[in-house]
């Protein structure tokens, strides 16, 4: 009874600690870049009026449609954050600190199916600790930057979701049409992620005719909703006009693609030890060495499951063939998926640990080991923090008849996203005035 009681407990109270250690950053964050375009409609296809009337049925709708035609395929994602953004950055960055919590918790949830499901309070740790070891090159271009990690993060909650509902026994066919949805949802909000579903559910699709589940129309719905989602984004009239108006961001000729194979390996190689701490790279190599050993020796057949995990995470760094996709925020599906590949191989190595203490302090270590890189991130966050209320109350508290708005520069740059102070960025100042009903000719002055 006892231990029944400790499980559900760790369920809910676990995840709750995770959601005020996840949030304690993101309560801190502002908007940076094109976060204020996104929230008040003006990016690309501008909104006219207050900001306060722009976020009509009609006008959402047709900025949508607009940014199709126009400019990306990426309305899906941006559908769904837009109503937040516009609330504010406190509303969206709440709503993103829940959606984070919910891919840790998914992720938990998925791993520890691999080993028993009462694995899950130590891989949720697992994987916070992962979480908190993502370092400031990638957390300020793909985590902390509204408008990135709209495309690069919150997709990933959608697709967990779906996974987590394909693994269920028996399964239900409300979790076959759900899951088939989530599936075009996150396969329709970013290339990474279309790639991350297709090659995931095809794999899957390989893996359940090898262990003879009868599974094949679940998983071509599956297939087909994720290759729709794609379709939907790629094929968007406006990435061909801002291909044109961008010519860095045309799609080379297949011999140049693999042409550059060379320059791909290289990028990986530096970047990714600036992206997460090196020693969770090699225990996820540890863990796959040990899953194969484990599937050679027929001794763990549930690991061929955690093959569509590594099919997704291979068609994800294909993105890094072309060079305009070199950028710390694609990376984030794959670093997202490296601890739940990892997880259930720490899972059976606590299990193997004599006692309850040198499991547990081992445990402790590791999540020691994720804050000692998270807390310097959430201090840098803090120190800008005072000076983003302040130069939020000065935009906010813009009177007409003002000739100019005085603004603090941030104190700590490295802790923060593009700002109209930066080189080559000024046009943020238009972002911003526009966010806050401030006339065009009205000067933003950082001090």
């Amino acid at each position: 009874m006892q231990n029944r009681m400790r499980i559900p407990f760790a369920r809910l109270a676990l995840p709750v600690l995770v959601w005020a250690v996840v949030y304690a950053t993101h309560a801190l964050l502002g908007y940076y870049h094109d976060d204020y375009a996104y929230a008040g409609l003006t990016y690309f296809y501008s909104v006219e009026g207050p900001y306060s009337e722009r976020l009509t049925l009609f006008n959402y709708v047709n900025y949508l449609y607009q940014h199709y035609m126009g400019w990306g395929g990426r309305i899906v994602a941006f559908g769904i954050a837009i109503p937040f953004m516009h609330a504010g950055p406190s509303v969206f960055w709440f709503v993103q600190s829940l959606l984070v919590t919910g891919i840790l918790c998914f992720g938990a949830s998925i791993a520890s199916r691999f080993t028993a499901k009462e694995d899950f309070p130590q891989t949720l740790l697992f994987l916070l600790a992962s979480y908190m070891s993502m370092r400031i090159t990638l957390v300020r271009d793909g985590l902390y930057w509204g408008a990135a990690s709209v495309l690069y993060v919150w997709p990933m909650f959608f697709l967990l979701w779906a996974i987590f509902l394909t693994m269920r026994e028996p399964l239900r066919k409300t979790d076959i049409a759900l899951a088939a949805v989530l599936f075009f949802i996150a396969s329709a909000s970013s290339e990474p992620f279309s790639l991350y579903a297709f090659a995931f559910v095809g794999m899957r699709l390989l893996v359940d005719v090898f262990e003879q589940k009868k599974r094949f129309l679940p998983n071509l719905l599956w297939l087909s909703t994720s290759l729709a989602g794609f379709l939907f984004c790629f094929l968007a009239p406006g990435n061909l006009k801002r291909a044109m108006s961008v010519p860095d961001q045309s799609i080379p000729p297949l011999a140049d693609l693999f042409g550059g194979i060379p320059d791909a390996f290289v990028w990986t190689k530096i970047a990714f030890p600036l992206f997460y701490t090196q020693p969770l790279f090699f225990f996820t190599l540890f863990a796959l060495c040990f899953y194969a050993l484990r599937i050679g020796m027929a001794k763990e057949k549930d690991y061929w499951r955690l093959l569509p995990f590594v099919a997704a995470c291979c068609a994800t760094t294909c993105l890094f063939l072309l060079p305009a996709a070199r950028s710390p925020r694609v990376a984030m599906p794959f670093i997202l998926t490296l601890p739940i590949i990892a997880a259930p191989a720490l899972n059976v190595l606590l299990k193997k640990l004599p006692g309850k203490l040198l499991p547990a302090l081992c445990l402790l270590g590791i999540v020691g080991y994720g804050l000692s890189n998270y807390i310097p991130i959430w201090k840098g966050y803090r120190a800008n923090y005072d000076t983003i209320v302040a130069n939020d109350a000065a935009l906010s508290g813009y009177k007409a008849g003002d000739t100019s708005v005085v603004l603090k520069k941030l104190p700590n740059e490295q802790y923060a996203n593009a700002m109209p102070y930066d080189p080559g960025t000024d046009y943020v100042a238009v972002f911003m005035k526009q966010y806050y009903d401030i006339p065009l000719d009205i000067p933003l002055i950082f001090k």
